[in-house]
């Protein structure tokens, strides 16, 4: 079966093939043919949307602690390549608008998923930092917000912004068509686990795009393309392209 481009979607990048959530990781994915990547975004001490997918910063890079931990400038100057291979050392972390100005430049759009927070506070940090940063995106990126966090996407409704959201879901509660109804989310990111016919008949049927995560076997896929599946989160696009 032949994947089309926008039915894939570069998992933090071509996360198998360069360190995760880097600009390494998103040049790859464009080489690979991906029209789309996914990244996560959390804030920085002084309040700048940084892209790391955990809350601390051990796992990815040269530093410690959290991620709320470090500003914009140490992150910028951490190694966030080292972990994966020598080739990548000294690859930074990036912040949401370096990304965006990559994306413009190499031709990628973008699901932007938000992570989860501790507080009301901090979720209203988050959100209003990434919505300037969506607002003064370069034109020409397309983008699509996500979150575990129902509230974050009520919160991006709110704040005014016309990017298409998605709910994330690991598990499926007996009320998700409530939550995405709360949401406003016009699609559902789904943990591939939890792919069967009948759950996506169920979302398709509300109106909504299904797409799965993370999946590196497209043999998994083939059957629920006819159904109504709409795209793949993947760490190898190239699996899926053929390249």
């Amino acid at each position: 079966m032949k994947f089309l481009p926008h039915q894939v979607i570069a998992h933090r990048g071509a996360s198998a093939h360069a360190p995760e959530n880097t600009l390494a990781a998103f040049r790859r994915a464009r080489e690979l043919g991906a029209h789309w990547v996914e990244l996560d975004v959390s804030l920085s001490a002084d309040d700048v949307p940084v892209i790391v997918h955990d809350d601390t910063l051990d796992r990815t890079t040269s530093l410690a602690g959290p991620v709320r931990s470090a500003t914009a400038a140490q992150l910028a100057a951490a190694d966030a390549g080292s972990w994966f291979h020598p080739d990548f050392a000294g690859e930074p972390v990036p912040t949401l608008a370096a990304a965006f100005a990559l994306f413009a430049k190499i031709g990628l759009s973008v699901n932007v998923e938000i992570k989860p927070v501790a507080t009301a506070a901090e979720r209203m940090a988050l959100c209003e930092a990434v919505r300037a940063a969506l607002d003064m995106r370069p034109s020409g990126v397309d983008v699509v917000i996500s979150s575990f966090d129902p509230e974050a996407l009520v919160l991006m409704r709110a704040l005014s912004g016309p990017e298409p959201l998605a709910l994330l879901l690991d598990n499926l509660p007996q009320n998700w068509p409530a939550l995405v109804e709360r949401t406003g989310a016009s699609a559902v990111h789904l943990d591939m686990a939890l792919l069967i016919a009948d759950v996506l008949a169920q979302m398709n049927a509300a109106g909504l795009k299904v797409r799965v995560w993370t999946c590196n076997d497209p043999a998994r896929l083939v059957p629920f393309w006819p159904l109504g599946l709409d795209a793949v989160i993947t760490d190898d696009p190239s699996l899926f392209l053929g390249l």
